[in-house]
């Protein structure tokens, strides 16, 4: 008997050690979780977990003692049961069993408690993270140790502050390595007086947060452009609107069609909110509307003229309202209800409005566009070199080098020294830029609708049929008469603006075009009034060959969004007027019946308007005939090109003979460059020129093959025709004849 007591004072002993190692664990616990700080809540749950786990760790090791299953047959002493009991006191889930309770109802009770500690663990899992915060505090609080109630308070601040920082994911927790993860910030809406108050980061951060604010949903995708006719149709039919009614009347009318859920569009279109645009869209609006009404009233009481006036307006207004909308046709499905639905800062809707920042050109539109047509084309910028077969002065070439290339040290593959493609275009980008500024366009603009407007004014008045029956001493009809003017005005210079736009475009494709003619031809072309800026290409570098095909390519695909534009509206103008210039030829030969003579003295004025309107869109047509006259031009040089590698090939024993002298300019420097550069190889093999030279000939035919592609599929269009010199010498002698006959139908009658 003593011996049984002493070995359960034994086991009595080594329980009481392992009480004082788990008192201890909570102690530093419990300042681990007083310093975290607003960590708190992350790592109490933490230590809610860990005290679980040591639990049923010490559970299970007392389940496996060999004196467990026995207690109840030898302890006999009540002092020594209350010690026991005392020992096991630190938690109320291990069970003191006595002498009247029987081993297997001890075992089941026990099992009971597990099963159901595993069913709550099951059904936290179930339950929300809010509600699992709940449990995790119930389960503490259900500890009825002193330990546990400085634990239990705070759990408790853990809540108020876990309500304040939102709820952390438990997942996140169990994955981090030292059980904490970071603060989480507040996500809650600000209310105006507070978002006044805060400093410009915040107000940084909260933009960043919204959508198409970031520049990352500014920036339109590498893409080929399509025109969606849906999105177009229905911003016109806004424009519209918005201009026939006025700036008051057009709003509540689009207000009550798109509803209030879509009324920010009508800001995102520059209708209001935007002064830079809203100025002038208001005043035009305003007196085209006046305008309008004065005209409706007077139509009974005077001549059928204010109803072809009205006509005439309203064609004008519509060519405006396209010259805006073209773009939104252009844009992406997800961008377009981005304006529908998204409130746009000012400086996202004059990006493109009348082709905004295609005016200024700085360097960041251009890079932005080159980078665009790159990736469209999917050129490799880390092989995007060229090679002159002269070096340019060191003050050319410092300029084209890109400073990030490193050098391969693999046959001429330096590129350290070697001329970047992109930079090079760039600088022929600037370059005409610089020598062709806008502002000479926009005077130009001005000073054409000045002096139309006074030339039709003049006419009007001057003209004793128009003033007779349509003029009186009422000063409403000379204020319909110089409203109409000042709104013709209006429109004219917004025309004029834009064709001046597209043509300072177009003339910059053919500058770049000429240069890239220059770069693989001997000498400088003739037919090209620009200065021959770099040396010719070395045509024995493949990679030269290449580069100069990407250099075309991203030419042409440079702005091409603003180029896209152009060639739709040519194609709608040119529609418009020469639809109007028909019918009045039709109406001169009586083939449709004459409305009045007033009427048709009125037409005839305005076949002079279209006629005008014709020249404009003439000189935009001639040049995108230039820029595709250069898929032959090219191609002439590169057949030329070809022939001459050719020849080099075939005759090798002639050109690459020591004694051998080349006349001819390119003869004699790709003969003298391959001897330099492959002092190894001997060349009086023809297989080793083959070995050489074939690649070359490989670049040029496929070349030569791709811009035969792009001439088919890729050139400048309107109305999906492609524009040459031949159509339009047809189309001038068309117009020419058009005019003549109205003109003197007007003279003769």
């Amino acid at each position: 008997m003593e011996i049984q007591m002493q070995n359960t004072i034994n086991d009595i002993s080594h329980i009481q050690d392992t009480n004082n190692s788990y008192k201890r664990g909570l102690d530093l616990d419990r300042q681990q979780q007083k310093g975290i700080g607003k960590k708190q809540r992350a790592s109490t749950i933490l230590i809610a977990n860990n005290n679980k786990f040591r639990k049923e760790s010490q559970m299970i090791d007392l389940q496996k003692d060999p004196l467990y299953p026995s207690l109840p047959n030898y302890i006999t002493d009540s002092s020594t049961k209350g010690a026991h009991a005392n020992a096991l006191n630190f938690t109320q889930t291990i069970i003191i069993p006595n002498d009247n309770v029987s081993q297997q109802q001890n075992n089941q009770q026990f099992q009971r408690l597990l099963d159901e500690e595993r069913e709550a663990e099951a059904a936290v899992r179930r339950k929300p993270r809010s509600q699992s915060m709940k449990y995790f505090n119930t389960t503490i609080s259900n500890e009825s140790d002193e330990y546990f109630k400085e634990d239990k308070d705070s759990m408790k601040n853990s809540q108020q502050k876990s309500s304040e920082l939102g709820q952390v994911d438990l997942g996140q927790i169990l994955q981090s390595k030292d059980g904490v993860i970071p603060e989480q910030p507040p996500e809650y809406e600000m209310s105006p007086g507070k978002r006044k108050k805060n400093s410009q980061n915040d107000q940084e951060k909260k933009k960043e947060s919204t959508p198409f604010v970031t520049d990352k949903e500014i920036k339109d995708p590498p893409r080929d452009l399509i025109f969606r006719w849906n999105q177009f149709l229905e911003f016109l039919f806004y424009h519209i609107i918005y201009y026939m009614f006025g700036s008051i009347i057009g709003l509540l009318i689009l207000a009550i069609i798109l509803k209030r859920k879509n009324i920010r569009t009508l800001r995102n279109l520059g209708f209001y909110g935007i002064k830079q645009i809203q100025k002038w869209e208001l005043v035009f609006s305003n007196l085209f509307f006046s305008t309008f009404v004065l005209m409706i009233y007077y139509i009974k009481t005077l001549s059928k003229v204010y109803i072809v006036e009205i006509v005439l307006l309203f064609i004008v207004l519509i060519q405006r309202a396209i010259i805006i909308t073209v773009k939104y046709g252009f844009m992406l499905p997800q961008k377009f209800q981005i304006y529908k639905t998204k409130i746009l800062t000012r400086d996202q809707i004059m990006t493109e409005f009348l082709l905004g920042e295609w005016t200024e050109e700085k360097d960041k539109v251009i890079d932005k566009e080159l980078n665009l047509a790159m990736s469209r084309l999917e050129i490799e910028k880390s092989s995007f070199y060229l090679c002159f077969i002269v070096q340019p002065s060191d003050d050319k070439l410092k300029e084209l080098l890109n400073p990030n290339s490193q050098s391969y040290g693999i046959g001429d593959l330096d590129f350290q020294n070697n001329p970047y493609g992109p930079k090079l275009i760039k600088v022929l980008i600037k370059h005409f830029n610089e020598n062709n500024s806008f502002k000479k366009y926009e005077y130009f603009s001005i000073f054409v609708s000045l002096v139309k407007q006074v030339i039709f004014l003049s006419l009007k008045l001057l003209t004793p049929q128009f003033t007779d029956q349509c003029i009186s001493n009422c000063v409403f009809e000379y204020f319909i008469l110089f409203s109409n003017a000042l709104s013709d005005y209006y429109l004219t210079q917004t025309f004029i603006m834009f064709t001046a736009i597209s043509q300072r475009h177009l003339k910059r494709i053919i500058y770049v075009m000429n240069q890239l003619s220059h770069m693989i031809s001997a000498k400088k072309v003739e037919e090209y009034e620009e200065k021959k800026l770099y040396p010719t290409l070395n045509l024995t570098s493949d990679l030269s060959i290449r580069s100069w095909f990407h250099l075309r390519n991203l030419t042409l695909d440079f702005g091409q969004k603003f180029y896209k534009r152009i060639e739709y509206i040519i194609s709608f103008f040119f529609l418009f007027n020469f639809i109007f210039m028909a019918i009045i030829f039709l109406i001169n030969f009586n083939i449709i019946p004459n409305p009045g003579m007033n009427v048709n003295l009125y037409f005839k004025l305005y076949s002079i308007y279209c006629s005008f309107w014709l020249i404009l869109l003439m000189w935009d047509i001639r040049l995108g005939a230039e820029i595709n006259k250069h898929f032959k031009i090219h191609k002439l040089f590169l057949m030329k090109n070809l022939s001459i590698i050719e020849d080099i090939c075939s005759n090798y024993f002639l050109y690459f003979d020591q004694n051998a002298q080349c006349e001819n300019f390119m003869y004699r420097e790709l003969v003298k460059y391959f001897k330099e550069t492959h002092k190894d190889v001997d060349f009086s093999i023809m297989a080793n020129v083959v070995h050489h030279l074939r690649p070359i000939l490989n670049s040029l035919e496929g070349g030569i093959e791709q811009i035969e592609f792009y001439e088919k599929y890729k050139p400048f269009k309107m109305m999906g025709i492609p524009v040459s010199n031949n159509l339009l010498a047809k189309l001038i002698l068309f117009i020419i004849s058009l005019c003549g006959s109205v003109l003197a139908s007007m003279y003769l009658k």
